[in-house]
């Protein structure tokens, strides 16, 4: 389930605003991490680099549109 969430928009991104693609595809390995943390610890950082990446996604997809 996760991967097609997250690798069809993904796809969709990459084709239609490929100066993006880098960038998107950080916040969507950020997010494939989620998956594998180990304890709440690592959930919790998990969960802020999902942050940092979304957030640097916003900010270059702002300078593009």
């Amino acid at each position: 389930m996760w991967a097609s969430a997250i690798t069809a928009p993904l796809t969709t991104q990459s084709i239609l605003a490929p100066a993006l693609a880098a960038v998107a595809q950080d916040a969507a390995t950020a997010t494939y991490r989620l998956q594998g943390a180990e304890s709440p610890q690592a959930l919790n950082a998990a969960r802020a680099a999902v942050i940092t990446a979304c957030e640097r996604l916003t900010r270059e997809a702002s300078k593009t549109f």
